[in-house]
């Protein structure tokens, strides 16, 4: 079966002479490209509306198994943003509780890349957590500085940047970060960021 869709008698006894290998997994019949390469050149031949359709199928049977990481892989090849935003961020959280931070980043950042300017805020906060977490403070710095961009009223933007600094041993810009965080939290009345 192929995202829960089984072939016919006759098609599977034709199906992919040299093409395709048969394997047993948990007691069922799966069928894979021998080489890669055919893989790739059959993907390329398919017609888009069918790949799309493959796709979301795919997404269906994956989110089912919870096997999010491939859902979202999936729903971005679909081009279905919406769906891979909320899969990818349940994906990264899971991720997250098993101390995966780098592969939950990584997995966020093909999402925003995905995205382009379309991504939500709430992608490059929780990008920019996990690289802080994950010891990688250049890219963490990038999400900060662009959610910052976005939100130059929010003490809580630039205080992110001024922590991310510090920990990046950028004292001199920590400090003038920190001390925007500062100013904007005293003039939107709030006494602390």
């Amino acid at each position: 079966a192929v995202a829960g869709i089984s072939p016919d008698v006759a098609g599977r006894a034709d199906l992919g002479a040299g093409l395709l290998v048969r394997s047993l997994v948990d007691g069922g019949v799966v069928l894979a490209f021998e080489r890669e390469s055919d893989r790739d050149v059959t993907y390329a031949l398919t017609p888009e509306h069918v790949r799309r359709e493959m796709h979301a199928r795919a997404v269906d049977a994956c989110a089912e198994a919870f096997e999010l990481e491939d859902a979202v892989r999936h729903a971005i090849a679909q081009g279905d943003l919406e769906r891979a935003s909320g899969l990818a961020l349940a994906a990264a959280a899971s991720l997250s509780a098993r101390h995966a931070h780098a592969e939950a980043a990584i997995l966020l950042e093909r999402l925003a890349t995905a995205m382009q300017d379309d991504a939500p805020l709430l992608i490059h906060e929780e990008l920019a957590d996990l690289y802080r977490i994950a010891g990688s403070y250049r890219p963490a710095l990038a999400h900060a500085e662009h959610v910052r961009a976005a939100r130059p009223d929010d003490p809580e933007a630039s205080l992110r940047v001024g922590h991310l600094l510090t920990v990046a041993g950028e004292l001199e810009g920590a400090r003038g970060a920190l001390e925007v965080a500062r100013v904007v939290a005293e003039r939107s009345g709030r006494a602390e960021p």
